[in-house]
């Protein structure tokens, strides 16, 4: 009978034991399960009373030079995503959590950063980046999924690893679900090895914990590729050392390696997709395309010189030259080719031609090989009309078959622009009718016509009788075929 009772106590006492060791699951009031190992300081997912914002913007580059060092190259802005921040999502032992972003341009890499709940043990972590091959819209449609991991034998952590360029990796992508291998090489990291710091909790509001990437090198991402953010628990024993992240449940799904599993322990280890996007940032630099150094616009008769300078290119496809007649609405009037990537100064000029009086904003738009563009500031010229009629000797002359004549009236009226052979006969009329103020050329195609000397002849006047100005003039031309 003493051994009954001894064996009785025994089982009361380690019922409360087993209990604690096992997994348990929350329905929450959204109708979602979540699960947590342990007593409730351990929970995965904890939904915070009211979301916060933390002021924090939209996916895109953000102006934050307050928050940014000097930048020698480009503006300094922030990759960053809105919230709200609704969730304490925690992470164990050896676990790793990763954000991805689309990098908007070309840009260089400053800090990273990411906002931590709390760390009630003080656990350390490491920061790493990692160059990510999926697409953004392969990312942002990721369902819930267990995707798989790298292979790491004797490692003492169910023999996987996070990602390939691990010191401890001993074998290549395992896929659970046929997901093509997300990661590829870091691309910061000290030998697969990642900063370690111990994050700081602020349970009030989303607070930014930066690493500066300069302790290493400033890495540099191409406009379009995709890049993660990795955190890695550094604790020693999974499933402890629990680390509370800012986190929303909407938004871009994140990626979460579970060391020792997610929902079956020891089983189901490795990468899942999550429906939970973390409060991580980056600061960046672009990488200027294109430094301009001048950009100019001088007024000759009617036509606009535009000049403009570059001390530097890089994968420069070209400039479209925009115009405008109010500096609101824009539209291209040329295009002119780049020098694509080069350290020399290159000097560009483009001649507008077809202007009336009146006033013009132009401005250029640099366009890259890949398509992204920037623009310049605007240039403000004034035309003025002529004062008095004019008629230019045609170019070339002599010619064969075209040439070109300028002429130019100071008010509007009736114009006939003609040409003359030898014997006085018409034989060619380039302009007859109504013309507005202004400047003009025209062609002139001898093709049909022998060789010889021409007259062209410019009759120019007010179209009411006996008021305004009137013109007559008369020039020589040869055609020689």
């Amino acid at each position: 009978m003493k051994l009954i009772v001894i064996t009785i106590v025994a089982v009361v006492f380690l019922f409360p034991a087993f209990l604690a060791a096992q997994e348990r699951t929350v329905l929450r009031p959204d109708g979602k399960i979540i699960k947590y190992k342990g007593d409730l300081k351990n929970l995965e997912v904890q939904s915070i009373k009211e979301g916060r914002s933390g002021n924090l913007e939209q996916q895109n580059i953000i102006k934050t030079s307050s928050e940014s060092p000097n930048s020698p190259n480009g503006d300094m802005d922030t990759l960053k995503l809105p919230g709200p921040w609704n969730t304490n999502f925690g992470f164990f032992g050896q676990d790793v959590m990763l954000q991805w972003f689309v990098a908007p341009v070309d840009l260089y890499l400053h800090q990273v950063g990411f906002a931590c709940y709390d760390n009630p043990d003080n656990v350390p972590v490491s920061v790493k980046l990692v160059r990510v091959n999926w697409t953004g819209a392969e990312l942002d449609t990721a369902s819930i999924a267990w995707r798989g991991y790298y292979e790491a034998l004797g490692n003492g952590y169910n023999n996987i690893t996070a990602f390939s360029s691990n010191p401890d990796v001993t074998g290549g992508w395992t896929s659970i679900d046929g997901s093509p291998e997300p990661f590829e090489m870091d691309i910061w990291s000290d030998g697969g090895i990642g900063f370690p710091l111990t994050p700081i909790g602020n349970i009030v509001e989303p607070t930014y914990q930066w690493v500066d990437l300069n302790i290493l090198f400033l890495p540099e991402i191409s406009s379009g590729e995709v890049f993660g953010i990795a955190i890695k628990n550094l604790g020693p024993v999974m499933d402890l050392g629990r680390i509370g992240f800012w986190a929303s449940d909407t938004l871009h799904p994140a990626w979460k390696f579970y060391a020792n599993g997610r929902l079956n322990p020891g089983f189901d280890f490795g990468w899942w997709t999550r429906e939970f996007t973390w409060n991580f940032a980056a600061i960046v630099e672009y990488i200027i395309p294109v430094e301009l150094t001048s950009f100019t616009a001088n007024v000759i008769d009617n036509a606009v010189i535009l000049k403009w300078s570059t001390a530097t290119e890089t994968n420069n496809a070209g400039f479209s030259v925009e115009r405008s007649n109010d500096n609101t609405a824009f539209s291209e009037i040329a295009y002119v080719e780049g020098n694509g990537t080069t350290t020399e100064i290159h000097d560009y000029t483009f001649i507008d031609r077809n202007t009336n009086p009146g006033r013009y904003f132009y401005r250029l738009k640099q366009i890259d090989f890949i398509g992204t563009y920037e623009y310049s500031d605007e240039v403000e010229v004034e035309v003025t009309g002529p004062l008095t009629f004019g008629l230019e000797q045609n170019y070339p002359n002599p010619f064969n078959p075209s040439t070109h004549i300028k002429y130019n009236i100071p008010e509007s009226g009736i114009v006939k622009l003609a040409i003359y052979n030898m014997l006085g006969e018409e034989v060619a009329v380039l302009v007859d009718g109504m013309v507005e103020a202004g400047f003009y050329e025209v062609t002139f195609d001898a093709s049909q016509l022998p060789s010889g000397a021409y007259f062209y002849r410019l009759q120019a006047g007010s179209p009411s009788a006996g008021s305004g100005q009137s013109f007559v003039e008369t020039k020589k031309m040869v055609l020689m075929k």
